[in-house]
């Protein structure tokens, strides 16, 4: 078992906490090959929320205060936290150190990725304005198309292709989840922030 969040821990930590443990009290149920003889060894927690960092810069020191690190989880197995700036606060705190790790994820987002995404922005736009003048949808489809073919290169809209979310969720890129699971893996293995 995971171990109980603590109540004053945010809401996604305690929820993921919880499905954590969930998922430990029947792991046969999501593995069929899972052997239950052998049992199964929880290594480590990696708590990624990323991209909310942005937005109160104090939250989360005060979230490590208040419980999103119980004294229970630190001591029993490595974790990593993903941060873009505060969210490292608890990796530096002297009572985690050794087993508190932060990966800062900023680095991996999908800088062209988003240029698309602002440009496909451009066709929303030009779509929406001719909805607004009346156009019928095949007069829409059509401008649109022509907008596209103007304005857009073969190879932009098959990378557009891999933006399947918002910004604030590294717009769904493959190349950003690949690149953090990556660090956070070498976090727990290596036992150091990176």
């Amino acid at each position: 078992m995971a171990g109980a969040a603590n109540a004053k821990a945010g809401h996604f930590y305690r929820e993921s906490v919880e499905h954590v443990n969930k998922v430990l009290n029947d792991p046969g149920a999501l593995c069929p090959a899972y052997d239950a003889k052998a049992g199964y060894e929880l290594a480590g927690f990696v708590w990624f929320q990323g991209w909310n960092d942005l937005t109160d810069k104090g939250a989360y020191s005060r979230q490590r205060q208040d419980g999103m690190i119980t004294e229970e989880d630190r001591t029993r197995r490595p974790h990593v936290v993903s941060f873009r700036d505060a969210q490292a606060a608890p990796a530096e705190l002297p009572e985690f150190n050794g087993n508190v790790f932060a990966v800062q994820t900023g680095h991996f987002y999908d800088v062209e990725l988003k240029r698309l995404d602002w440009k496909w922005g451009k066709v929303k736009s030009c779509r929406n304005g001719l909805k607004r003048e009346g156009k019928s949808r095949e007069e829409v489809a059509a401008a649109q198309r022509e907008f596209i073919a103007a304005n857009w290169t073969a190879e932009e809209l098959e990378t557009r292709k891999a933006c399947s979310a918002f910004s604030f969720h590294y717009l769904g890129s493959a190349k950003f989840f690949c690149q953090a699971g990556e660090a956070f893996a070498k976090a727990l293995v290596h036992k150091t922030s990176l």
